[in-house]
């Protein structure tokens, strides 16, 4: 009894939740027979050509005895209540019940009814009622690939050793064995008499009700149940066709009950329509509603994209759950591999399909062959595995190590690529199945290794570049080496060409002043008028010359006064350097630094400056400049005086003049570095320093000296 509760409970529509995961699930049973009239069968059936009479067995002389059956048309209670079809045992709970039933022929021994269910459903019991005396011999059977071969459920009779001699008789040793039942098979009752079958006999413990064994006895797709012998009192051999016994005995049955539920491994706890249709009221329909990541009519594989872990049926552990393949968004579908579920002690099975972005692996985990990591990029990123580009001069095959990248090189051949010589080797080539050859190179690579030939030149046996300089660019390239055979250096990432000093397509190269702050901006407002301690002076181009101003112009700023600058646009943190470029404003002719010098063309330094020599010059100057003190005017092929002003060089009519300006300075701060700081610099004795006590990098004069114009610039 314990072991019959368990299993009716198992039965049961639950689904119970462990670890936040459905982990067992099984629908509501009903009877398998309510909705399907049109897929019920009888091989006899009184009546379907038109009416039969038949006879009950009776012993009151007043009784009716003989009736008849007309089951052209379907049963009705109101117009044809002797209609006695197959589709009259369906059960309908109505109050006149016993009024209909199915009737088979007279006198036929062999009569089959079957039901026909569109899947695999779960069967539990079968209960015939019969209105008629029960058959003397009867068996069921069941199939599970849609009527194509059938197996015995059991065979019912009361003297089994005439009727079946072959089978055992009423005991059982396992649960699946077949034997013949003689419990409901003998003459009393008369009528309303029965016939039980219950799949799992109640006698056996089943410990898993998933088991194979226990699946093929319960899981069916059709049932069949086959009368073999008509039950008679012995007046009457059945085989003469004598009219009056031969009308007292058929078969005739009131309902049929095949109580069982959707089959659903376990993985859903509801089913609908297979067709997608309407659900019929008190039908048990065949499309299970799946869980655990299941799928399929009967939840019987995995869901796509789950196949990490086999499918099992349904049960009390989470393993049983269909898990999701780890591909890492690289692929969209995957398989279940045993042998690495096996490998893995049961933690991975998966194994994606078709990895996308040069990817491969179990789990899209690696790069696949021809291609390696990139040590920049982290492996999540879609583009991080990137070609080996293995030399084929110099590699063995196109394959390289998927981690570092290193291709597998010849004999005499080193690099990741396998792209240059070893120390000692020359012409590489492809047919050379050492890469390299290596004697006449090694004596020149003797003698010149103090001078570190091999390294830092290239183009030996060239007769066009001879042994030329690498001349690796220092801020592009690894180091200082380049290819033997042709120069290129090895560049850093995003720099290409020759020597590596150039920016790859889409990058650039930051100036150092990438990060400027002008003067003029430094407060909020500084006058243009002169006499006061700061004021702007606006620049002025120079026809032929270089600006050596930036913004408006230039920042005049008297001894002792500053400007404080506010820095808020810094994108990272680091270390940085203050750099203030400025100019100082000498006396006139005089240049450097610390105006202690005379300009080119000019002699006589002293307090009023330089003196300029007279020459004879022939040039057009086409532009009206300003300059302090001094008028000049548009000049053509005349004797002049050159005099030599800090931003230009002018050709004055008649003698220079001293100028009244004493200290121009252009103040420009560039950083380096994430910091919100305001910077403050004030000008002392020989340039400015910063008060906040930032270093300050003072650049040096350059001075350059033509003809017709001096330009200094620090």
């Amino acid at each position: 009894t314990v072991v019959n509760v368990k299993f009716a409970f198992n039965l049961s529509a639950i689904c119970r939740l462990q670890s936040h995961e459905w982990s067992f699930c099984s629908p509501q049973p009903g009877d398998l027979m309510i909705g399907r009239a049109s897929q019920l069968w009888a091989s006899s059936t009184c009546g379907l050509d038109g009416p039969e009479s038949y006879c009950i067995v009776g012993y009151l002389e007043e009784e009716q005895k003989c009736f008849f059956c007309d089951s052209r048309l379907p049963y009705d209670r109101h117009g044809n209540q002797n209609s006695h079809r197959i589709d009259n045992i369906i059960t309908t709970y109505e109050h006149d019940r016993k009024k209909q039933w199915w009737q088979s022929e007279n006198g036929v021994h062999q009569v089959s009814i079957r039901l026909d269910l569109e899947t695999v459903f779960q069967f539990s019991h079968m209960i015939l009622t019969f209105k008629s005396f029960r058959p003397v011999a009867m068996l069921v059977e069941r199939s599970k690939d849609f009527g194509q071969t059938w197996k015995v459920f059991r065979y019912f009779s009361d003297d089994c050793s005439l009727h079946f001699p072959s089978v055992p008789i009423d005991s059982a040793h396992s649960v699946d064995d077949v034997i013949c039942d003689s419990r409901y098979s003998g003459s009393e009752p008369s009528t309303n008499g029965e016939v039980v079958l219950k799949a799992l006999d109640p006698i056996f413990e089943i410990q898993n009700p998933y088991s194979p064994s226990v699946q093929d006895l319960i899981t069916l797709t059709n049932i069949r149940v086959n009368f073999t012998h008509l039950f008679t009192l012995g007046d009457t051999l059945l085989s003469r066709r004598r009219r009056d016994p031969q009308n007292k005995y058929y078969y005739a049955l009131y309902n049929m009950v095949v109580q069982g539920s959707c089959f659903c491994n376990g993985h859903a706890h509801r089913c609908v329509p297979i067709d997608g249709g309407h659900a019929h009221q008190g039908m048990v329909h065949g499309r299970c509603v799946c869980h655990h990541n299941t799928a399929g009519e009967n939840c019987e594989r995995c869901m796509d994209f789950h196949h990490d872990t086999p499918w099992r049926p349904g049960g009390e552990h989470a393993a049983n759950i269909c898990r999701r393949c780890q591909c890492h968004g690289l692929s969209n579908s995957c398989h279940f591999d045993a042998a690495r579920f096996e490998a893995t002690g049961g933690v991975s099975g998966g194994v994606c399909d078709d990895c996308g972005h040069q990817r491969a692996g179990p789990q899209c985990e690696r790069c696949r062959p021809f291609f390696y990591k990139d040590p920049l990029r982290d492996m999540n990123d879609p583009h991080a595995c990137i070609p080996c580009e293995c030399s084929a001069e110099g590699s063995r095959s196109s394959e390289c190590d998927v981690l570092s990248g290193q291709c597998v090189c010849k004999e005499n051949v080193e690099g990741r690529r396998c792209d240059r010589c070893k120390p000692g080797f020359f012409n590489m080539r492809r047919e050379d199945p050492d890469g390299c050859q290596g004697e006449v190179l090694l004596l020149f690579y003797t003698y010149f290794h103090t001078k570190n030939l091999y390294s830092c030149f290239w183009g030996l046996g060239n007769s066009q570049v001879s042994c030329s300089p690498c001349d690796c660019d220092v801020g592009g390239a690894v180091s200082s080496g380049c290819s033997p055979e042709d120069g290129q250096c090895h560049c850093l990432p995003n720099m290409i060409g020759r020597r590596c000093s150039d920016p790859a397509p889409g990058y650039f190269l930051p100036s150092l002043e990438l990060f400027l702050y002008e003067a003029e901006l430094a407060l909020s407002s500084i006058p243009l008028d002169p006499g006061h301690s700061l004021q702007i002076i606006p620049g002025q181009t120079i026809l032929d010359q270089p600006d050596t101003w930036t913004g408006w112009g230039l920042v005049r700023v008297a001894e002792g006064a500053g400007l404080r600058f506010t820095v808020d646009n810094i994108p990272s943190s680091m270390e940085y350097h203050l750099v203030i470029h400025y100019k100082t404003e000498c006396q006139p002719n005089v240049i450097g630094r610390c105006c202690d010098a005379c300009a080119p063309l000019t002699f006589g330094f002293g307090p009023d400056g330089c003196k300029c020599t007279k020459h004879h010059h022939h040039f057009f100057l086409n532009l009206h400049i300003f300059a302090v003190n001094n008028k000049c005017e548009e000049l053509k092929l005349v004797d002049v005086c050159c005099c030599c002003f800090q931003r230009a060089t002018v050709t004055c009519r008649g003698q220079c003049r001293p100028s009244v300006m004493r200290s121009q300075v252009s103040v420009t701060v560039v950083l380096t570095s994430l910091v919100n700081a305001v910077i403050t610099v004030e000008q002392v004795s020989g340039g400015f320093r910063s008060v906040d006590g930032a270093t300050v990098t003072v650049c040096q004069t350059t001075v350059t000296s033509r003809l017709e114009s001096v330009a200094a610039a620090g």
